[in-house]
């Protein structure tokens, strides 16, 4: 070993001999070529600085005048360049110091230039790079993350299976170099040997057989340790490993007693709970779910799942005199609702369980037989009838009694049952009214304060007979006579519509109706009626000379009769209208059909209304105009009437009023002048016309008390305007020889008019003459006229 070992290092010589020598011979090659680059002096070198080392001033690296050896060589100096220089590294003629603690996590090298000058400062290297490497130690622990470290396995995994890869990490280095970085994982605690780890990948893999009802979580302490083949300055880390073991359906449900007892009434009611049954099943959430079931069919019991429980219950009512022990025995089995997984087994004894019910004995009311609850009885029958019996047995043979029970509407009353169970009519039954009663039956013993009956709904059909007449229907009231039929006018017309008759009656009872003619004189040489066979009749004339305007209508009696036994019949009266038939269907019967047929059409009745529409308008329009004007006339008068101051209201009746023609004693209506006394008014004036020609006669006695009445209720009203006394009438006479003497519509004033004329007419008149008269005629041509 020792001669491989010379012979290496003598080879190892000679090679770096042989390089060197080499080199130099290629310097000096370079020199004789006349290169301005000259032989290097110093051999290059890598320096190692030990992190973690303490500096308490500075620590010396290398001294670089040993490095640098040339032949000839003269004295020279150095100059070292660099980011680091002055802070971390400093010079000081030769010798290169390291002034504080390095790090390797934070920097692993750092690179420098060398400068080499004469004593000439005449610099002879110019800028040879020295690297300075920082030496890894083992100054770092491996570190795992922070997270909660969890795993989750099923109970039923197989040996070797991956649980979960553990990592851990270590800033320091883990290459050629050094291994300070290397972790290798191991378990330090618990797990108890179910688990095994890689050391090398940190893989944590099953080691044993797991169950999770025996243990559901394991809490494995995973050791993390670096520098593997020194025993000195060794790190560890540790975590702590939480593996859950998951369920699986691997055990079957199973009672943990197999017989159970329970007691029951016999009376109990469907779907009563008798007993729950509760299993067992060592698994968790729907692994554990079970479900319940009869092994063996039964008719009186049923089980329910109830929130993971079994319900027994009642099926059907249970008979303590049907058994002679009064106990059923009813077994049980439960299971899960999810399979179960491959090798687990399900207990050969202990899934079923055997429930041993005992029936206890109550005193139970008769039980009323369902055969027969439906009867049928025939709605003339009469009170009394037995529509049918009801049949009931007491289980314990008691005594017991039957009775209706009252209902809101009328069906109890219609009926009754006597201790027979016999049911019978109580009431006049219509099917028309009512066709079918529901009677709700009891049986038992009804006195207090335990009552005990049961009871059931009955349901009685009430059978139709024929006890109602038939009836015309509404369309059948009213036949039509077509005047213009198309063809013309001939006999046998057939009117419409078909007479047609309904039945309260069903038809099974009534058969089809048969309709004919009254003793009728109306019918004679006029009608005739036809029966048909789906049960209507049809009407044909028996002439032709029909007219509407002779005879707008006929009224024909006629009898129904249906096919029942016995037959029912009526007689109805039916009206025939004779009309005017139009294209579209349609009729117009009486006094249009007559109009229509002197050809006057619709567009003339309506330009007839239109035109008498508008005379109305035009005669409306004239009287208001007229009334118009009587108004201004009035308005006039007034005015002048305030005018005149010597108006003499004591003058006698011929001052009053103004003569004129004989036209005037019409209009002393004596209600005109009562009414414009009670109304504390005179009544409207009768206005003089323009020419009068003749002189109007005075008043008999009465209507002169009436006019001094009034002139008295107008002295004595002095709010009143004083009013000309010819406002009492409303119309003056015609044809006085005189004329007018109004001012009313004259348009003129005094001055325009000579009244010297009726000074002539006596000693009554000369005070109009002279208030009125002395002034010349100019009458205007308009009253002239």
């Amino acid at each position: 070993m020792q001669l491989c070992l010379l012979f290496a290092f003598t080879a190892l010589l000679a090679c770096e001999g042989s390089v060197l020598r080499a080199r130099d011979a290629q310097e000096s090659a370079d020199s004789t070529a006349g290169l301005s680059r000259q032989k290097r002096g110093w051999n290059f070198q890598q320096f190692l600085v030990h992190e973690g080392e303490t500096v308490n001033q500075r620590r010396l690296i290398t001294d670089l005048k040993n490095m640098y050896k040339k032949e000839g060589q003269e004295k020279v100096h150095f100059e070292v360049k660099g980011n680091s220089m002055g802070t971390i590294f400093q010079l000081e003629d030769s010798k290169l110091y390291v002034l504080q603690q390095l790090d390797r996590e934070t920097r692993e090298s750092y690179s420098l230039t060398l400068y080499v000058y004469n004593a000439q400062n005449v610099l002879v290297e110019d800028g040879e790079q020295i690297t300075i490497t920082v030496k890894d130690e083992n100054d770092n622990a491996p570190v795992f993350p922070e997270e909660e470290h969890k795993a989750r396995i099923p109970e039923n995994a197989a040996i070797g299976s991956e649980v979960i890869y553990m990592k851990a990490t270590d800033k320091d280095a883990d290459d050629e170099a050094s291994d300070y970085g290397r972790v290798k994982y191991s378990i330090r605690g618990g797990g108890m040997g179910k688990f095994t780890i890689d050391s090398a990948t940190g893989l944590v893999t099953l080691h044993g057989n797991l169950d999770r009802e025996d243990e559901d979580l394991y809490e494995v302490v995973i050791q993390a340790t670096d520098s593997p083949y020194y025993l000195q300055d060794v790190h560890t880390a540790t975590t702590t490993l939480s593996v859950t073991v998951t369920d699986v359906n691997d055990n079957a449900p199973y009672f943990e007693t197999t017989y159970v007892e329970a007691t029951v009434k016999e009376n109990t009611e469907y779907g009563t709970s008798v007993t729950e049954l509760v299993a067992v099943d060592k698994d968790v959430e729907r692994n554990a779910q079970m479900t319940y079931s009869l092994v063996d069919d039964s008719e009186f019991f049923m089980v329910n799942d109830v929130r993971n429980k079994g319900v027994l219950r009642i099926k059907k009512p249970l008979d303590f005199e049907a058994s002679s022990d009064h106990v059923y025995d009813v077994r049980v089995r439960v299971d899960n609702t999810e399979p179960l997984v491959n090798g687990a087994k399900r207990s050969p004894t202990n899934d079923v369980v055997t429930i041993k019910v005992k029936v206890e004995n109550v005193n139970e009311p008769p039980q009323i037989s369902k055969l027969n609850l439906k009867f049928h009885v025939k709605e003339n029958v009469k009170e009394g009838h037995i529509v049918g019996r009801m049949r009931a047995v007491d289980p314990e043979n008691d005594h017991f009694s039957w009775k209706i029970e009252d209902s809101n509407d009328n069906s109890s009353s219609k009926f009754r049952i006597n201790s027979r169970g016999e049911l019978s009519v109580a009431g006049d039954l219509d099917r028309e009214e009512v066709s079918s009663y529901e009677v709700v039956v009891m049986a038992g013993v009804f006195d207090e304060p335990a009552p005990l009956f049961s009871k059931v709904s009955v349901n009685i059909v009430v059978e139709d007979v024929n006890d109602n007449a038939p009836v015309p229907l509404p369309e059948s009231r009213i036949l039509i006579l077509c005047q213009n039929h198309e063809g013309g006018l001939y006999e046998h017309q057939r009117l419409k519509p078909d007479l047609k008759a309904v039945d309260a009656d069903s038809k099974s009872v009534n058969g089809i109706f048969t309709f004919t003619q009254a003793d009728d004189p109306t019918w004679d040489h006029n009608f005739k009626l036809y029966q048909k066979e789906e049960g209507s009749a049809a009407i044909y004339t028996e002439r032709s000379d029909f007219d509407a305007s002779n005879t707008e209508e006929y009224k024909l009696r006629y009898i129904i009769s249906d096919g029942g036994s016995p037959a029912m019949n009526a007689t109805y009266t039916t009206t025939v209208k004779v009309c005017q038939c139009m294209a579209d269907n349609t009729s117009v019967c009486g006094a249009q059909a007559i109009r229509s047929l002197v050809g006057i059409g619709t567009p003339v009745i309506l330009i007839i209304c239109i035109v008498a529409f508008l005379l109305i308008i035009v005669i409306v329009a004239v009287g208001l105009v007229h009334r118009r004007r009587r108004i201004e006339l009035e308005d006039r008068l007034i005015r002048e009437s305030t005018k005149s101051d010597d108006h003499d209201f004591n003058t006698g009746i011929g001052d009053r009023c103004e003569g004129g023609g004989e036209e005037d004693n019409l209009e002393w209506s004596l209600p005109h002048l009562m009414d414009g006394i009670r109304e504390n008014k005179i009544a409207e004036s009768c206005i003089v016309p323009m020419r009068a020609e003749k002189q109007m006669a005075l008043p008999v006695a009465d209507h002169l008390d009436y006019i001094e009445e009034c002139k008295s209720k107008m002295d004595q009203d002095s709010d009143g305007i004083p009013f000309d006394s010819i406002q009492v009438y409303g119309y003056e006479g015609e044809g006085s020889v005189a004329g007018s003497l109004s001012s009313i519509a004259s348009g003129s004033v005094d001055s325009e008019q000579d009244y010297d004329y009726l000074k002539e007419w006596g000693p009554k008149f000369d005070k109009l003459a002279n208030l009125y008269g002395g002034h010349g005629s100019d009458e205007p041509e308009q009253l002239r006229n």
